[in-house]
């Protein structure tokens, strides 16, 4: 399968004042978090580009309906907009996540942060990072126990409120570690574990060595990624 990963920048970014113009226009979902017709548009927009270019896959994305997990279907998993909390209140800390996987293996995966002007892809060629960094990114999901749980023998602590962007640092060396201790979708992690695992970073999810594979769409997992 050849993904053209410049399409789908560039079908972002061509309508990303249209996808920006629609951050203002909000609902509150049952578990309190938000849904945006921005969300809705680039969920629209990236869903009609890949009906048009490829067959017989299942779209899953968090705002469609979910079959019983299959790992020998063709899966593309999208996040539309990661960061809706961001997104709504104009802080371009927001990304796109797609990975695409057949039989359980990994095809493609991407993280796109649309108003940095900044992706990443399994497709990169990747250079040892030089970056030097003592930051652990965590989640912003921590309630009050675990987030002091999980700072201790920590010097600095970032929460960002985006899995993209903080999956993108620590894809670029800008982070020591980011991690979930209290479960993520998968449409929120599958890029940024992929990507990471391909690498050689040390992965692990739900307290188990990470080897690559596709994780269950209709579970949450915990994760620590670890720059090495």
């Amino acid at each position: 399968m050849k993904i053209a990963e410049t399409d789908i920048i560039e079908l972002i970014n061509f309508n990303l004042d249209k996808i920006i113009s629609k951050r203002n226009d909000f609902i509150q979902k049952d578990d309190g978090s938000f849904v945006s017709k921005g969300d809705l548009l680039c969920d629209k927009l990236i869903k009609e580009y890949f009906a048009k270019n490829f067959s017989e896959y299942i779209y899953i994305t968090e705002e469609s309906d979910r079959p019983v997990f299959d790992d020998n279907k063709l899966y593309i998993i999208v996040d539309p907009i990661d960061g809706t909390e961001n997104f709504v209140s104009g802080i371009p800390l927001w990304g796109i996540g797609i990975s695409i996987w057949k039989a359980g293996q990994h095809m493609f995966s991407m993280i796109l942060l649309p108003e940095l002007n900044l992706h990443i892809s399994s497709n990169a060629k990747f250079k040892e990072s030089q970056i030097y960094s003592r930051i652990h990114g965590l989640s912003s999901s921590l309630d009050e126990k675990l987030f002091v749980k999980s700072i201790k023998g920590k010097r600095e602590v970032r929460i960002l409120g985006c899995c993209m962007f903080s999956m993108y640092l620590i894809l670029k060396g800008s982070l020591q570690s980011f991690s979930n201790p209290v479960g993520a979708n998968v449409w929120d992690i599958m890029p940024g574990l992929i990507i990471a695992y391909n690498l050689g970073y040390d992965v692990k999810v739900n307290g188990n060595k990470y080897h690559g594979e596709i994780l269950d769409f209709n579970k949450k997992h915990t994760f620590v990624i670890c720059k090495n």
